[in-house]
């Protein structure tokens, strides 16, 4: 990956080339330029300044390096894509500066996002400097080595060469590792010693190891656990390979899509995964309304394209149980209306759905029963109605046909006699329920 050293941006305060510049901000106004920051979720975000439209989509260098980062909507708004880590945004950063010089207007990067970049470079150093001091098994880590030997002798039946603890405490130091040795050199024995630390009494800090490979390698994985812990750790094992998971539907985010693939394709991955028919792909991209767009990559798509295409995922194999976050998520009025039916369709044909959402109005059009999550506690469950009448104050409001409004109890004495005192006649008699919303910010005491 090519990138540009951001500490040098700091250190010069200013990179100045033939006629495009990069500022910091305190050294002009924020007129006329593109303005780069960093938001509260540590994404890169872009604020298109410029009085002149000098950002050409079709120009040739824009299509070949900034085309897949950044996309122009109507309002000449600049929208940020497949941003996903620093090295990107020190990519793009590199890109939109060449790109600055060619049409000639100013950069100006936020002191926030430069301070990101600088951290993260430290980190990488700070990280680059340890895996080799780690190699070189540098003196002063033996402390720490040695009191890491100690909880594996303690957790794992089976010892550990030294060669393999090295590479264990590399891992666990790291966070990372990647081994391609030749078959049994030891590989999974060491990834069991990184677990057995993490998961160990005093470290504590996982207590799950997720294998993905063929049936033969979960196999061997599960006779390699039961050499390397013995009686000490007992394996309890969930096979996503079994009919169990093969019918549960999942719709989270956008992970998981090829984008460089078209809409079909990325479906027929998942059906032959699931080894079902692709017969039904084009069922489902009529329901979903992608079916004229099967043959568009992925990466060319809208957000609310993509949230339709996974959702299409989600129900291919016909799960008979479905996990759905924020389905209607980006979705236009039209394109939401026509996923709330599909769901309704997949629940009356036996589906199971289980849906998370902000979207109170979506809960109560959608769930049979909700539940209120707050800080990892339901704190409180029942059918939208039986929430309703709950938190629903002691009134009763008519309305009669003079525009007049009259408020009472709902005790029938009360109510009984407020009729009899209305002269005109009757156009609406309502209780005053609180919407789901209202009783979300009540019970729990926070914003959605």
């Amino acid at each position: 990956i090519e990138v540009i050293e951001i500490p040098q941006i700091i250190k010069r305060k200013l990179i100045q080339f033939n006629k495009g510049k990069i500022f910091e901000e305190k050294e002009i106004e924020l007129v006329d330029t593109l303005y780069l920051d960093l938001n509260e979720c540590q994404q890169m975000t872009i604020k298109n300044n410029l009085k002149e439209n000098k950002i050409n989509i079709t120009d040739r260098y824009f299509q070949i390096y900034l085309n897949r980062f950044l996309k122009l909507n109507t309002s000449n708004e600049i929208e940020i894509k497949n941003v996903n880590n620093y090295l990107d945004i020190k990519k793009v950063i590199k890109r939109l500066m060449e790109y600055s010089k060619k049409n000639s207007f100013n950069i100006i990067i936020s002191k926030k996002l430069l301070k990101y970049i600088e951290s993260k470079d430290m980190q990488i150093e700070e990280r680059r400097r340890l895996g080799i001091d780690i190699k070189n098994k540098e003196s002063y880590l033996k402390p720490s080595f040695e009191e890491f030997k100690a909880i594996l002798d303690n957790e794992m039946e089976r010892k550990l060469r030294m060669p393999q603890l090295w590479d264990a405490f590399h891992i666990v130091k790291l966070w990372k590792a990647a081994n391609f040795s030749v078959p049994g050199a030891g590989k999974t024995s060491i990834v069991y010693g990184a677990y057995a630390f993490l998961s160990s009494e005093k470290i504590n800090m996982v207590d799950k190891i997720v294998m993905i490979g063929p049936k033969n390698s979960f196999y061997a994985w599960k006779e390699e656990f039961a050499k390397n812990f013995g009686s000490k750790k007992i394996l309890k094992e969930l096979d996503t390979q079994d009919e169990l998971y093969q019918n549960i539907g999942v719709l989270s985010d956008n992970s998981g899509l090829y984008e460089k693939l078209t809409v079909y394709e990325n479906l027929k991955i998942f059906a032959d995964l699931k080894k079902i028919s692709t017969s039904y792909i084009d069922e489902v991209l009529q329901k979903t309304g992608l079916y004229e767009a099967k043959k568009k990559k992925v990466e060319h798509l809208s957000k609310g394209m993509k949230q339709r295409l996974l959702f299409s995922r989600a129900i291919l194999h016909k799960p008979k149980i479905l996990f759905l976050d924020e389905p209607a998520s980006a979705l236009d009025p039209a394109s939401s209306e026509a996923v709330y039916e599909m769901i309704f369709e997949l629940n009356r044909q036996g589906t199971t759905i289980f849906l998370t959402t902000h979207n109170m109005s979506e809960a109560d059009l959608l769930c049979h029963r909700v539940a209120f999550l707050n800080e990892g506690e339901i704190k409180e469950m029942g059918s939208p109605d039986e929430l309703k009448l709950k938190y629903a104050k002691n009134e009763v409001v008519i309305l009669d046909d003079k525009g007049n409004k009259y408020h009472t109890t709902k005790d029938t004495a009360s109510l009984m006699k407020t009729l009899a005192a209305i002269q005109g006649n009757i156009l609406r008699i309502n209780s005053v329920e609180p919407d789901l919303k209202t009783i979300f910010l009540d019970v729990t005491g926070r914003e959605l």
